[in-house]
């Protein structure tokens, strides 16, 4: 297929790139129909090598095997070119629990053999994401782990906890330290647009400590800090962080984390929004009196307020300090 990218060094066949597609295409629809001809399953997920199926039919670990072994080599005959095999399909693994998040994003606990006690297999999901920091990609994970092999009220006691501890600012600073690959100079991007934060951190390094930045291609460490300023503008190298004390931005991290996970994870948990919205509000309100406003500067006027203010209203009573409202009304 890399015959149809226009970056292509050596040549550009689109009609050859087009052609090889629609062959695997057509060859990943055979084997569902097949499949489907020896025992009937619905396809969960299909990828460029593979296709995993559910059979319709329940049956245990090990009968799983047997018929997933059985469906592979008929498939593999069908495929037969005048008796020789052009094609080998194999049965690889069977998934006990399998999430399904999003194409190429899912997780599950898989097996790849009779009495194999089991392992959680994840693909694209955010844990896998090396520029988040490491109490995203660790908290994310953990939930994963979590709904896979325990019971919900685990998953539930992990997040608060782990969400407290970044509430309360008791996080060490490595756990929120970024990495991202430095790919070009700064001078190469172009004039009048806004540098990426890992880049605004690289820059800043170079200016703060000369002769000590990260070097081309290799991976810088920064973290997001708070400030006035636009997100992308608040990127600093790690060193200078230390050095100076500077304070991360802990709802950025927060957003880093939650912005997936609502939509990944938290549905099939019970109470999970509940618990991040709680510690949204906390981290909110921290961050707001540290500029010297009152709860009640921050929500201002507009539409949502009441709500909104309804809902720092129950955290506060939760809390005991629920005069920090001037109105109580």
């Amino acid at each position: 297929g890399f015959s149809g990218a226009p970056t292509c060094p050596l040549w550009q066949l689109r009609p050859l790139a087009e052609s090889v597609t629609l062959t695997g295409r057509g060859m990943i629809q055979k084997t569902i129909e097949k499949a489907n001809e020896y025992i009937p399953c619905e396809v969960l997920y299909g990828d460029t090598d593979s296709i995993m199926f559910q059979f319709k039919e329940a049956m245990d670990e090990e009968t799983t095997f047997k018929k997933g072994e059985e469906v592979a080599e008929y498939v593999t005959k069908c495929f037969e070119n005048r008796g020789k095999r052009t094609i080998i399909l194999e049965m690889e693994k069977i998934y006990t629990k399998y999430l399904l998040i999003d194409k190429k994003k899912y997780a599950g606990i898989c097996k790849e053999a009779i009495g194999d006690p089991g392992k959680m297999e994840t693909k694209g999901v955010l844990s896998a994401k090396r520029g988040k920091c490491p109490f995203v990609r660790k908290l994310y994970q953990s939930q994963l782990h979590n709904i896979l092999f325990h019971p919900p009220e685990v998953a539930l006691n992990d997040l608060d906890t782990s969400l407290s501890l970044l509430s309360d600012n008791k996080l060490p600073i490595q756990d929120y330290v970024q990495t991202a690959a430095i790919n070009k100079d700064v001078d190469e991007f172009d004039s009048g647009r806004t540098l990426p934060s890992h880049m605004k951190a690289w820059k800043d390094q170079k200016e703060y400590d000369p002769g000590s930045e990260t070097v081309l291609s290799d991976r810088i460490e920064y973290l997001t800090i708070r400030g006035k300023e636009k997100k992308c503008e608040r990127g600093v190298a790690l060193q200078r962080v230390i050095k100076e004390k500077l304070e991360p931005d802990r709802m950025h991290v927060f957003e880093s984390f939650d912005n997936q996970y609502s939509s990944d994870i938290a549905p099939y948990i019970k109470g999970a929004c509940d618990i991040t919205e709680k510690h949204k509000i906390k981290i909110e309100l921290q961050m707001e009196g540290k500029r010297g406003q009152s709860s009640l500067d921050y929500f201002g006027k507009g539409k949502g307020v009441t709500q909104k203010k309804m809902k720092v209203n129950k955290l506060q009573r939760e809390q005991g300090t629920l005069n920090l409202f001037k109105d109580k009304n």
